[in-house]
Order: C-alpha cells, then structure tokens, then sequence
C-alpha cells in the first residue's frame, strides 16, 4: 500500500459551483456571505478540515526527498536575521526598539519563524498560542499542530472560536457555538489567544492553502513509479541468459534437458559455469525492448520542481540550466520569498507585537535581506549618495542596518558645491582672473600683463640686461 493509498477511497466529495454561485448575499444587510454551500448561512461555519488530506500534505514532506529540500530550502531563504526600526524621526521609540529585541532574543525568533514558515508551506496554515501571565506580560509562544486546529465562524467570516480536536477532547478559544458539532467544546481562553497565520487564502475561505496541494497527483503517480522500481530492475536491470544444450549429432533427452535445468536454478552473478562443447550459453539484452522510464519521471518532478516555486539550480538540477537562466529564476525566487515574509512581518506585527505587548505601531519589524549582493548594492548606493552629497552622513547612517548604526555629530549645515551653486560667477570677475590677458593696477586702470614688473634676483637681471644690448 502506498503513502496515499489509504486517502483514496476515504477523500471527501468535493464541493461543486451551483447556479446560484457560492457567494449568497444577505439582502437585510448587504454583506456577502463566506460560508461553504454545505452549511446554511443562518448558522454558524463550523465545517471541519479535510484531515486526510493534512495527513497527505505532511507523508509527502516527510517521505518525498524533492519536497522536504524544495521547502526546507524556501523556508531558509525566508527566515533571515531580524530586527526592529522606527519610522519616528526622533528617538521617543528607542526604548520599545530595545524591548523588542529583547523579546526576540528571550523568545529565540528567529527559529520561532522558521518553525512557523514551514508550517505555513506544508499546511497552509500555523496557529500560535498566546499564553500570558497575570499582569506579567507573554509567557510563551506556544505552536500548535495545525492538524488538530478548526476554525468556526459566523455567516459573514468573523471568526467566533478556535477549537482544538484531540481525541475526543475539544477545546476552544473564544465562545463555544450554541449549536453544531462543537456546541459542547470546553472554553479554555478568548479568541484573541490564537493567532492565525495564512499562506494562499484562496477567496473567502478559511484555511490557507499548501504549497504541496497542487503536485499531489504528480507525487501519486512518482510514488507508482518508484515502488515499481525494484521489478523494473531486476527484470531489465540484469541480463538474461539463455541456454542450448547438444547438437544435430548428439539431441538431448527431456531428462538432459530437465537435470540441466535443475543444475543451473540458483547460479547469480558469482557463479562459474562449467560444461561440455554440447552447451551453448547467449546472452539476451533488452536494448529498445524496455519502457524508458527517464523522459517520465523527469517530466514529473519538473511538474513537482513548478509547484513548489522553487528553482531546479538550487535544488541541485542545473545541468540543462543556462547561467542567464538560472538568474532569472533566482530574481522571481527572490520575490516569493519576500511575499512569504510579509505575510510573516504582518501577522506578528498585528496579533503579536500591537495587540498583546502593546507596542506603538510606528515600530516595525524588518527582515534581513535575502540575497548577499541586495545588500551590498544597498550600501553602496548609500555610499554613492553622499559622495555626490545629496544627503548627509548622518541620514546614510540611519539608513544603514541598525548593527552599522553609530553615534555622529548633528548635522552641520549643507553648503552647496561649485558646481551646484546658483550664485554669479565670482571667479571670472576676480581682478586677478588668470584667463585674462590684463589686470587691474594701483591707480584702477587695466594693464597689460607684460608691463608687469617681475621680481628678479642680481643675475637675472643682467643677463636680460645683456640680451636686450
């Protein structure tokens, strides 16, 4: 039985478009309503989770090799070095810059993100606990297995409770519906203790969408193909023999044949034959007989290599690959990359940092970057900047990543370069202009330059003294 032989005849009945579309308008109120067209918008949308197929996304991570090295790679390019920055001029948030930084060390973020990350790409979503103590501020961010995590909202998408499925066990965060299936779940916290990170919400749907969903038929069909393997090798993979025994002088009987035959059951690739001229062995290959299973199972895992969004270099796969190519991939990877880590920065920054520590929201969080040379290009066109004095020192140093930041002077007053200054040209009015061929003398009357007397020492003089005789 394969990896997902067992979903097969359990998956869920997808959901089909009605003529009427899945988006029912309430026409007391004017609001669309986001429930499924399995339940009725006068009641709550406690539809449950498709857990076989949860089940599918994490087999397929943790038993295809191309999977895990395509989002183990993804998630870490996303989770880079983090820190935190004002958009204040002044320096009131210097003080919640320091507490969240101590935050982040005490809660060990970065690793806290990466566990986060990979959760968002194998299931589509991550659910945190908040978990305070009384008048003591966060205690822990505690994640949970999203596996066991549903959502129950009300008509119109706001989210009423997340309850957590072990067992037989239910508990929930916020009020427990009056009806429906969770109606007799055990309060445990309010709604705002769960925080819901989403990757690819599709629409008005409630769950976040794995990046693993779409290669599953292709993972299906590579699962076929490699348990097939071990027949495919041992049938093709290892040279047939074939056996002729006797001649027109000398037939063999149906005992020769079959004493023959017992004799040679059990020979592998060790054994040394050893037999009369009567014997004749041939070997029998399979060249053009064979199915080529190559041009196959490349197509699939390009097909695998498309739906994870990573590029075939970094996973190893740049035989084919052109370096303007290979470039190329790697600038569109770069932007999904900073799409996932916004997603990140904007949900930790909301539900986290301004809702339950209290931060102002003039405080940000920014991710390191994701390639070396984008942040060498940074800085030197910083470094460009001011050479060509079009801003000061001290705004190239609060451009600069916090860890370069350093104590300047304030900043002095800007004089314009020469070839910036709008002022009358002062220098060709200077009476000791050199482009002219005269000057200004005592009296205020222009001379010429060579009726400008010139000191000279003794010797001088009388050898022009001499000359001029």
């Amino acid at each position: 039985m394969g990896l997902f032989d067992i979903f097969r005849s359990k998956s869920r009945k997808t959901s089909s478009i009605t003529e009427q579309g899945l988006g029912l308008v309430a026409k007391e109120s004017g609001k669309a309503f986001t429930t499924p067209e399995t339940v009725m918008p006068t009641r709550p949308d406690d539809y449950p989770k498709n857990w076989l197929l949860y089940e599918q996304y994490r087999n397929a991570y943790l038993n295809f090799p191309l999977v895990r090295a395509a989002i183990d790679i993804t998630t870490e390019q996303v989770v880079q070095e983090i820190h935190f920055e004002t958009t204040r001029e002044d320096n009131k948030d210097d003080e919640w810059i320091k507490r969240m930084e101590n935050f982040a060390d005490k809660f060990n973020l970065q690793s806290w993100f990466r566990r986060i990350c990979k959760q968002l790409l194998i299931f589509g979503d991550a659910f945190v606990e908040v978990v305070k103590l009384l008048n003591k501020g966060i205690k822990e961010l505690k994640i949970l297995n999203p596996q066991t995590m549903e959502i129950v909202r009300d008509p119109y998408g706001d989210v009423i409770c997340y309850v957590q499925v072990v067992g037989a066990k239910k508990i929930c965060w916020g009020n427990p519906p009056k009806e429906g299936i969770y109606a007799n779940a055990e309060k445990v916290g309010d709604v705002d203790d769960i925080v819901n990170f989403k990757f690819d919400v599709i629409g008005s749907e409630k769950w976040g969408t794995s990046i693993i969903h779409s290669v599953l038929p292709m993972l299906r069909i590579k699962e076929v193909i490699e348990n097939n393997l071990k027949t495919i090798v041992e049938k093709y993979a290892v040279p047939m023999l074939d056996f002729s025994i006797g001649d027109e002088n000398h037939p063999p009987t149906q005992q020769d044949i079959e004493d023959f035959k017992n004799a040679i059951k059990n020979i592998n690739s060790e054994t040394e034959l050893v037999h009369s001229y009567l014997v004749k062995v041939q070997t029998i290959g399979f060249e053009r007989k064979a199915l080529n299973l190559e041009p196959i199972i490349e197509h699939i895992e390009n097909q695998v290599i498309t739906g994870l969004q990573v590029p075939a270099v970094l996973l190893g796969r740049s035989a084919n690959i052109d370096r303007a190519v290979a470039e190329v991939q790697l600038r569109t990877f770069t932007r999904h990359v900073k799409a996932i880590q916004r997603i990140l920065k904007e949900m930790f920054e909301d539900k986290i940092m301004y809702k339950h520590i209290g931060c102002p929201k003039t405080v940000k969080l920014v991710w390191g970057t994701v390639e070396e040379r984008e942040a060498e290009a940074n800085i030197d066109m910083i470094r460009g900047l001011v050479k060509d004095g079009i801003i000061t020192p001290q705004k190239a140093n609060s451009l600069l990543p916090r860890r370069y930041h350093e104590k300047l002077p304030e900043n002095p007053v800007k004089k314009a370069r020469p070839s910036q200054s709008k002022a009358p040209d002062t220098i060709k009015d200077n009476p000791t202009d050199p482009t002219k061929t005269t000057q200004l003398s005592d009296d205020g009357k222009r001379q010429n330059r060579t009726d400008v007397a010139v000191p000279m020492d003794e010797e001088t003089r009388k050898k022009t003294k001499q000359s001029l005789k």
